[in-house]
């Protein structure tokens, strides 16, 4: 075994990592390497910048460490779709890795899969975004300030609060890749609402004038209305029917009162 890499303390392997890399860079590439059973490039592609290295700093240190690397993101991927059960088992192999950096032929498209069970399809169901947890994401975007959806100021904390199942650093990498599907959600969830508040048309024509036309409207009817009750009106005049102009008796009204 490579004692560069791996060391025996009190009876199990600690991993020995290069002055350059840490512990939790590593936790975040085989997390990654994880999260993206199907498409290992865009596992990788997604750590670009992330602690200040770049997206081929992270494929080097992968293909230098492929066969450890994968050995802890297939174990990983297998726990997450056994997690209610016991983990599976590693081969003896997984601890030691090929000494030398492999070739870029090595890096595929495709994730690893977890030694002696096949659970790699249900991992990656396990891993999908779901259309709740978008929606989730996307209720808070929608909560966020136009002017202040800049670096630092998005409060993943509080949405990761929503959805306990992705880290902080994993919602705000799903948003960066996916801005524009998550501002269509929220142009979605925006029409929505509008056409709750606005309900169906009134005899499904369009509507003419604006909607405070009524209320005018409905004003003016009961200005008109408290001025007729100004009216003073002759004593014998009588405002209904034909009859108007004869008076309780029946006689013709004098027109010059």
């Amino acid at each position: 075994m490579d004692t560069k890499n791996t060391l025996m303390t009190q009876g199990s392997i600690a991993t020995v990592y290069p002055p350059d890399v840490t512990a939790e860079d590593e936790e975040l590439l085989v997390s990654a390497i994880a999260g993206w059973p199907s498409n290992l490039r865009t596992a990788i592609e997604t750590l670009h910048g992330v602690n200040g290295r770049t997206h081929q700093q992270w494929k080097d240190h992968y293909l230098t460490h492929k066969a450890r690397l994968d050995a802890m993101a297939a174990a990983k991927m297998a726990a997450s779709a056994l997690s209610t059960s016991d983990p599976p088992s590693r081969s003896s192999s997984c601890g030691e890795e090929l000494s030398g950096r492999e070739s870029d032929t090595s890096f595929g498209d495709s994730a690893p899969v977890a030694s002696e069970h096949n659970h790699a399809s249900t991992a990656s169901k396990a891993w999908q975004w779901t259309e709740a947890e978008i929606n989730e994401l996307a209720e808070h975007v929608a909560s966020i300030p136009r002017d202040s959806k800049t670096i630092g100021r998005m409060d993943w904390p509080r949405c990761q609060a929503k959805i306990p199942r992705r880290s902080v650093r994993a919602i705000g990498a799903y948003y960066n890749r996916h801005t524009s599907e998550i501002e269509e959600v929220i142009k979605k969830m925006g029409s929505g609402h509008q056409d709750q508040v606005a309900g169906p048309s009134r005899g499904g024509g369009a509507c003419e004038g604006p909607a405070e036309s009524d209320g005018q409207v409905a004003e003016s009817d009961g200005e008109m209305e408290d001025a007729e009750d100004g009216v003073e009106w002759p004593v014998p005049f009588v405002v209904y029917g034909d009859n108007s102009h004869l008076d309780e008796g029946g006689q013709k009204l004098r027109s010059d009162f």
